[in-house]
């Protein structure tokens, strides 16, 4: 699930300083294909 900056920024979700980005990964022209998948339950 992708979830904006936005979203961490609502300090009721993650109050000041639960939250820390340790890295960021950009990818471009990259050929993909989307899959489906059952859920996943652990």
């Amino acid at each position: 699930m992708r979830l904006p900056v936005s979203y961490f920024s609502d300090e009721t979700r993650s109050p000041n300083g639960s939250v820390e980005f340790d890295c960021a990964l950009v990818m471009r022209n990259l050929g993909h294909v989307w899959h489906s998948a059952e859920d996943l339950y652990v």
